[in-house]
């Protein structure tokens, strides 16, 4: 598994940096693979939008559909938000608007599909930290990013049942290893729609200790209000998700895989928020539920600001 996403990924940043990581133009899939890789991807597409409700597990365990996705789904997603981000941050106004020295703080960063555009826009007095749960991104990261020295990566050994099921620390016995009040921007993409209430916690808690006072936290998030509960109560409504599990304070895609997707009543968001001494500001709601498209986003965003 790891030797393949090593290899994908290998192909994704050759063509991003214009080569592959060893100078060389990389490889690409053998075509025996590809008639096999067709069919998964059809298969794989139609479970996830046809069939998505009625997933009892995730599908990439199966080697046939894993493959599909570091083939197709990952680099076609990479590449997309590559040159989304890269046209956001090189935008003239963005550049006269935002300083070009923060220090940003990326949770779960995966392949560090948000970092590349950052190389173009940070200068040299700023920085960017990218950490992880998973061991082969962190590694590549390192490897990828070697020439841009204000651009490290960090493996965070965090249990977690759908990403990390061995790992050495429990959430709520983590502390991210940096100082208090560092960060200018602090953001997530995909982190709190995989945890449950109390990592949540924890996570919102130590956001705020290393957010300056003038920072921003910027995440996304499955949230629960009126407009989608009518939205994933509707049979013939768009929602993507149901949600079918309701937990209360939160509810589950799958209560044998509970970290497959989580969405939190909005809420109980708020009050988290709050509690964790963070103020609010704005929610521009997805899609998931059916309701508007408000941002092209699948799911919801929030601001907040430290209080």
């Amino acid at each position: 598994m790891s030797e393949r996403l090593d290899a994908l990924l290998k192909i994704i940043f050759g063509r991003l940096f214009g080569e592959g990581l060893d100078g060389a133009e990389p490889s690409l899939l053998a075509n025996s693979k590809l008639e096999a890789i067709s069919r998964a991807v059809a298969k794989l597409s139609e479970l996830y939008t046809r069939e998505r409700t009625d997933l009892r597990r995730n599908p990439l365990q199966e080697p046939d559909f894993r493959l599909a996705y570091l083939a197709y789904f990952l680099p076609s997603n990479f590449l997309k938000i590559h040159a989304i981000l890269k046209e956001i941050w090189l935008h003239p106004k963005v550049k006269t608007l935002v300083p070009q020295c923060l220090r940003i703080l990326d949770l779960g960063c995966g392949p560090g599909h948000h970092a590349r555009p950052l190389t173009e826009f940070l200068s040299d007095e700023g920085s960017f930290e990218g950490l992880d749960i998973a061991t082969p991104v962190i590694d590549f990261c390192k490897s990828a990013y070697a020439a841009f020295k204000n651009f490290n990566f960090t493996h965070a050994d965090i249990q977690n049942d759908h990403y990390n099921a061995k790992g050495r620390f429990r959430q709520n016995q983590y502390k991210l290893p940096f100082k208090d009040s560092e960060f200018d921007l602090v953001y997530s993409v995909s982190l709190f729609t995989h945890l449950p209430p109390e990592d949540t916690l924890s996570y919102l808690a130590e956001i705020r200790r290393v957010l300056k006072p003038t920072g921003r936290f910027i995440s996304t998030f499955f949230l629960i209000n009126s407009e989608a509960e009518a939205g994933i109560a509707n049979e013939n409504s768009a929602a993507v998700f149901r949600f079918p599990h309701n937990c209360g304070t939160h509810r589950l895609l799958s209560v044998e895989d509970r970290a497959a997707g989580v969405a939190y009543d909005e809420s109980w968001i708020r009050r988290a928020l709050t509690q964790s001494g963070l103020r609010l500001c704005e929610v521009t709601y997805g899609n998931w539920s059916g309701g508007r498209d408000m941002l092209q986003s699948l799911q919801d965003i929030i601001l907040a600001l430290p209080k």
